[in-house]
């Protein structure tokens, strides 16, 4: 045992029970994590007969230094978990810190696979007259194009969708909270797949551009690019518009949260 952990103890004894006061006066932290703290102040008021101005150093002496630092361990264990902001305490509420649900789980993959399908399907069905014909004899129209750029955003939100979701389920990852995230994750797709395509063809292609001229087929793979890899393509869109607009600050940024987004290969 190191000669400064009696008095360090008895720094985070007192620190917890400031918190604890502080959180029950201003009524905002969680139940469970108040009682939780509660309990370990309690445990060693009755082991030492702590005080309002904590562990007394005549106390202190009267502990083994295996007790002491056993008991330095739980403090700061406590310390830690109460300073957590790990959501709602309630269980039952959607941002709460627990697992997805067996039921969840099952609709999330049945979802993710039957929007696949679905999608694939419809490309297949109208890709004849999404696509210019052979010969030149048709063009495929402005809306169409639209509407298969989509598609294809939405297909390749799809995709990882499936991938993402089976990599945070294999490890036994899968918080109650992303499914919100999976649930728009293919409108997302769709969209960001829309608006990078009405971007390049103004800028890039020029709006005097016909149908008939695009190489539509290779704007349908990027908008499935776009989809499957929407964290990317939002992140070039952010740092194109921050060079263009510097000095403009957010006020919805989680850039200081971790980045634990479902997906990420870097991380799974």
């Amino acid at each position: 045992m190191k000669a400064t952990e009696p008095a360090l103890l008895n720094k985070l004894y007192l620190l917890l029970k400031r918190k604890v006061e502080y959180a029950v006066a201003d009524a905002r932290t969680g139940e469970k994590r108040v009682a939780d703290a509660q309990r370990v102040l309690k445990e060693l008021d009755e082991a030492v007969g702590a005080g309002e101005s904590g562990i007394s150093s005549e106390k202190l002496a009267t502990l083994s230094p295996e007790n002491i630092t056993e008991r330095l361990q739980r403090l700061r264990r406590a310390l830690r978990e109460f300073d957590d902001d790990d959501g709602p305490d309630e269980p039952a509420h959607l941002m709460s810190d627990a697992y997805a649900s067996n039921t969840s789980i099952i609709l999330l993959t049945i979802f993710g696979a039957a929007g696949i399908a679905g999608l694939a399907w419809m490309a297949f069905r109208y890709w004849d007259v999404a696509v210019p014909g052979k010969n030149g004899e048709h063009e495929p129209r402005e809306a169409v194009v639209l509407v298969m750029v989509m598609l294809f955003g939405a297909l390749g939100a799809f995709v990882h969708w499936t991938k993402s979701l089976s990599r945070y389920v294999g490890n036994r990852k899968l918080k109650r909270s992303w499914i919100v995230y999976y649930l728009l994750m293919p409108f997302e797709g769709a969209a960001l797949a829309a608006i990078l395509y009405l971007l390049l063809r103004v800028g890039a292609l020029g709006p005097q551009t016909t149908t008939g001229n695009l190489n539509v087929i290779g704007m349908y793979s990027f908008a499935a690019l776009v989809g499957l890899f929407s964290k990317h393509a939002l992140e070039k869109l952010a740092e194109v518009f921050s060079t263009l607009f510097t000095g403009i600050k957010t006020r919805d940024s989680l850039d200081s949260a971790p980045k634990d987004e479902p997906g990420q290969d870097s991380e799974k």
